[in-house]
């Protein structure tokens, strides 16, 4: 696996959950490279208008990401397609909390992995 994908849920359950997401994933991951698209980047923003505990958490998540140096590739407004149609051209696995595209990532055969509250990746 030379990628790892971070989605929106993934990254707003670890910032929910005090864990940077993206020290876990490089030191579970050893040389692969994060990825994240710039519609997520978008989403966790626009999380700023909802309800207190999640404005707190988005922009935790914002922070973190933007102390990672990872830079976000264009979805054209597409997010979950574009991470899709990523892992597949790419090889690369996607770490997402969201269990239906979980269940979809699965069924077209990329590799899927979560955060869970211990702060694992698996």
């Amino acid at each position: 696996m030379k990628a790892l994908i971070l989605d929106t849920s993934s990254i707003l359950f670890a910032a929910s959950n005090k864990i940077d997401i993206f020290e876990v994933a490089r030191y579970s991951f050893p040389g692969c490279s994060l990825e994240v698209s710039d519609g997520i980047i978008a989403e966790l923003k626009g999380m700023r208008g909802s309800t207190r505990k999640e404005k707190v958490y988005a922009g935790i998540a914002l922070k973190m990401l933007d102390k990672s140096g990872i830079e976000a590739y264009k979805d054209n407004g597409k997010v979950d397609i574009w991470i899709v149609k990523r892992a597949q051209q790419s090889g690369a696995a996607v770490c997402t909390n969201d269990v239906n595209l979980k269940r979809y990532l699965k069924r077209s055969k990329v590799k899927v992995f979560s955060i869970s509250r211990d702060g694992r990746i698996k």
